[in-house]
């Protein structure tokens, strides 16, 4: 929950491979679950995710998850 941001409508999924950029990989309507339809079999990736408010505010990022496909 954001502070002073009204209720989570999204969250902001970010994905990124180690010494790369992180990139915006897709958004829920405010729902915790993602499925990453663009990862690749093989690769670890380490994600995060930035919820965003109602009124726009959005929260610091999350700890990062690995996940190894």
């Amino acid at each position: 929950e954001l502070p002073d941001a009204g209720e989570t409508l999204q969250y902001n999924v970010y994905r990124f491979e180690r010494g790369k950029q992180a990139v915006k990989t897709g958004s829920t309507n405010g729902q915790e679950k993602f499925i990453d339809t663009s990862a690749s079999r093989g690769k670890q990736y380490f994600y995060y995710v930035i919820a965003v408010g109602e009124n726009k505010i959005e929260s610091d990022r999350s700890n990062e998850a690995v996940v190894k496909y």
